[in-house]
């Protein structure tokens, strides 16, 4: 990982939040999630911060994390829900739903675009397998898969597009394919 590879500080605020909710009761892995996140003094929704942060976090939280909720997978899945909930909250989020309407074409249309936005130094493409089922591939993504389930599958609910269902597979260290469809 580069000091290229960054994530928007709504995202790594969203991330705090959804660990310190998770993790609510276990007052030494959040102290050491604390002590990652002290690294800077504040996380302002527009600026880019190093994407290592989340990752440092996870190193320290998932395991006690994932012991109280269901394995790793599903809180990853849960991480992800809530950070593309909070993105789509955001001003540039809402113009995503509204653009995209419940038009789930349109959506994924957009999605990569508004993933680069949120973080960069990641690659991402949609290839149409039919009118309601894609493929989205990320290169160079540090986040683990059920991660970014969790964000796809975020998505979908937000913007109130039923039948979803999103299966990844790992290409390579950093590349990830999505098989996404829908009804």
């Amino acid at each position: 990982m580069t000091p290229t590879h960054t994530t928007r500080g709504l995202f790594v605020r969203s991330f705090q939040a959804a660990v310190l909710a998770l993790g609510e009761g276990d007052a030494e892995v959040l102290e050491r999630c604390r002590q990652v996140w002290a690294q800077h003094d504040t996380y302002v929704d527009s600026f880019y911060y190093p994407s290592r942060l989340q990752l440092e976090v996870l190193d320290v939280a998932l395991s006690p994390l994932a012991a109280r909720h269901g394995g790793p997978a599903r809180v990853l899945r849960m991480l992800g829900r809530r950070c593309v909930r909070d993105f789509l909250a955001s001003h540039i989020g809402r113009a995503l739903l509204v653009a995209a309407g419940s038009d789930a074409r349109r959506l994924l249309s957009h999605a990569p675009e508004a993933y680069r936005i949120a973080v960069s130094g990641s690659v991402h493409s949609l290839r149409w397998l039919g009118p309601n089922h894609c493929e989205w591939t990320m290169h160079r993504d540090f986040m683990p898969m059920p991660f970014q389930e969790g964000v796809i599958q975020g998505l979908f609910e937000e913007a109130r597009i039923l039948g979803v269902t999103v299966f990844g597979r790992q290409l390579d260290t950093l590349e990830g394919a999505y098989d996404i469809s829908w009804r």
